[in-house]
Order: structure tokens, then sequence, then C-alpha cells
């Protein structure tokens, strides 16, 4: 069996989560650009050796989903690493857990925080249908 470890010349690394540090204005810019854009804030915190983080980039990649986004949805992806990098973020913008990825949080036109209470749902991603995440996504696009 392959170890699929970052060593390894078998893993595959996202495209996203690229090690960037971002401060809390960082976060304050984006939310504020989409608000002014009329698109609802979505912040990933993710991480390349997560598979189900793999998953859900995945779908968010699906034609049916880049639509959505672009329509209706902003979505900035945060790398956490190791948990050691980006993790005030967390607590920043209301989830003080700090465990458990993808994290995705939502915000509607006010930048209020919309799925705290769910916001760790995916963590399981790998083990759902891509449906589920499609239309998860798509009822906080039309809220």
């Amino acid at each position: 069996m392959k170890n699929n470890s970052k060593n390894d010349s078998t893993f595959i690394k996202s495209k996203y989560y690229t090690g960037l540090l971002l401060k809390e204005v960082d976060i304050d810019n984006f939310m504020k650009t989409n608000q002014k854009e009329g698109k609802k804030p979505v912040i990933i915190f993710g991480a390349n050796w997560c598979p189900d983080v793999k998953v859900f980039d995945d779908i968010l990649d699906m034609p049916i989903m880049t639509k959505l986004i672009k329509e209706s949805l902003g979505i900035l992806r945060i790398d956490v690493g190791d948990y050691d990098k980006n993790m005030h973020l967390m607590e920043y913008l209301g989830d003080s857990t700090q465990h458990g990825l993808p994290l995705v949080l939502i915000f509607d036109d006010e930048l209020n925080l919309l799925n705290l209470d769910e916001s760790r749902h995916w963590r399981t991603a790998r083990e759902r249908e891509p449906a589920e995440i499609i239309n998860y996504f798509e009822a906080y696009a039309n809220l």
C-alpha cells in the first residue's frame, strides 16, 4: 500500500492551498468586495493533506458549481497547513473550534455568519454524494 504523504511523489497538491498567510484585513477586504458585488462570501479553510478537502474542492470545480460561484458566491480558500497557518482567522470569523477540515463559513449580504452550526459538516466530504454539496450551496445562494 502506498503512503500518500507530502513526501510521496504521488501526493496531489491542491492548486488552492499554497501556504499564503492572510491577515484580518485581507478577510475584511474579501468580504466587502463580495458584498458590493452582491455575492455571498464563502470562506473555506483547508489543507493539501486532507482528503475531504480534496473531494470538496473537486466538487466545487464542477461546471454546475463554477457557474453558481460566478453568479452568486465569492470563494476564499485559506490554507491552514498542518494546523500551523492562518488558524487565528477561524476565531476571527466566529469559529473557535479549530479542528476538522474543510471548515466552510457562509455569510449573508450583511456579512452575518449563516452556517456556524454546520460549518464542519463537510469533514466527511469523501463519504458524500456530490449532489449533497451542490444542493447545500444552492440553498445558501438562494437565501
